[in-house]
């Protein structure tokens, strides 16, 4: 937890410093990032589990992948993501923000879900060609082993990505 704090505290003051510098948009279609990724529940009792994100977007693919990882303390999570940024906006200055729908795979030490989520993420282009994002993702799915459903919860990430 102490270290989220001092991650969401370094986004935070960076935002502040770079909010009035102006960035000409020249992302084209390929990305590579890592993010920390979390995952909570509230209904249905299963977790995909928090850990590293890789995330990825291939050229002329409108579609962001992304495939996470926890291994220790007993447990073992891998989950898959593909999320369609149907809005990808320009707010002011270096701030974007995006929106659409994706889908969730996931699997773990004695649970598996999958289901629908919806990306809702706000990027910061600090130099080029690196974005820095904080997401949070509504999800609604099925467990499986054992069988839930719905199972209710929120994926969120925070990280960055290169554009090519």
């Amino acid at each position: 937890f102490r270290f989220m704090k001092r991650i969401v505290f370094i986004i935070i003051v960076l935002f502040i410093v770079v909010a009035s510098m102006g960035f000409s948009d020249t992302r084209k279609g390929m990305a590579a990032g890592l993010a920390y990724q979390l995952d909570a529940e509230f209904l249905g009792g299963g977790s995909l589990g928090n850990g590293v994100l890789f995330s990825f977007k291939i050229p002329k693919q409108p579609i962001l992948f992304g495939i996470g990882f926890r291994v220790g303390a007993g447990a073992f999570n891998v989950s898959f993501t593909a999320d369609w940024w149907l809005i990808n906006n320009h707010i002011n200055g270096i701030f974007y923000w995006y929106l659409g729908p994706g889908f969730y795979l996931g699997a773990g030490t004695g649970h598996i879900g999958l289901g629908l989520r919806v990306p809702i993420g706000l990027q910061l282009f600090i130099i080029e060609p690196l974005e820095l994002f904080i997401e949070a993702a509504p999800r609604f799915g099925l467990g499986i082993n054992p069988l839930n459903f719905p199972e209710v919860g929120i994926m969120a990430a925070i990280g960055f990505r290169f554009w090519f």
